[in-house]
């Protein structure tokens, strides 16, 4: 069924699996999560022109079926994690085409106490996943590995990535007010126009973050919402500090400095 090339065929595909998954969780629930991210992955009748509206003022919305299927397998944590203990099962949405989605306040955490593994091991994001303008309000994602992933205008205000490894990301525009990016690590990630308000930043690593671009001795677009107190609480190489031309004091109105 989630092979048909009718959406109606698709979704009642994917709620035929839940239920089975729901119903009789012991067989079948990590095999249905297994497949339901394949799905995800590579959904049918999958075309790149479906989600490549990226420069226009309008937001698409995460195609329904495949919205179904993510809201399928990240709304079934305590079942997953629990079944998943004695097992070598992760949600893998590698590489996956996810902008859009609307992901608030899911819980993706797993805790090291339950399964003696970090939350990495559950949740495999590598390969530049796409969640542009996705919808990611108070989540919890502590300790997922994001490298190289896009979140061009993503909503993580007050999401919670501590331990989150973000290094390489896209995060323009994206809005990290109250973020907890503790112990993040944000090396290398584009920050252009960012919202950092109240983001707690402390032992975050910005090695080499861009937080504005410069642009022939001019600085365009840089990040918002950020202060000394901020910044100093961070750390980086020090022989590849974050750049922050341009960037200012959103408390004093002055040119932040990196100090350490």
């Amino acid at each position: 069924m989630l092979g048909s090339e009718n959406e109606s065929v698709r979704l009642g595909g994917i709620y035929m699996l839940r239920n089975l998954s729901e119903q009789h969780a012991e067989e079948y629930h990590l095999e249905v999560s297994r497949l339901l991210c394949a799905f995800i992955r590579h959904p049918t009748g999958f075309t790149p022109s479906e989600t490549n509206q990226l420069e226009t003022d309008i937001i698409p919305l995460l195609r329904e079926d495949v919205q179904v299927a993510l809201d399928a397998v990240c709304t079934c944590h305590e079942l997953n994690t629990r079944l998943a203990a004695d097992t070598l099962f992760w949600l893998d949405f590698r590489e996956a085409e996810l902008s859009g989605a609307r992901l608030r306040d899911v819980n993706l955490t797993v805790e090291q106490t339950q399964l003696g593994k970090t939350f990495a091991e559950m949740l495999r994001l590598t390969g530049a996943a796409n969640f542009r303008n996705a919808l990611l309000r108070q989540a919890r994602m502590e300790f997922a590995k994001f490298p190289n992933a896009e979140f061009t205008g993503a909503d993580l205000s007050a999401t919670r990535l501590s331990g989150a490894d973000l290094s390489g990301a896209r995060l323009e525009d994206a809005d990290m007010r109250s973020a907890n990016l503790m112990g993040a690590d944000l090396s290398r990630a584009l920050l252009w126009n960012a919202n950092l308000s109240n983001a707690f930043l402390h032992e975050t690593n910005l090695t080499g973050v861009e937080f504005a671009i410069p642009n022939n001795g001019a600085i365009r677009r840089p990040a918002r919402g950020l202060t000394q107190s901020q910044l100093d609480c961070a750390i980086s190489d020090p022989t590849n500090p974050p750049k922050l031309e341009g960037v200012i004091d959103a408390e004093t109105g002055e040119q932040l400095v990196w100090k350490h």
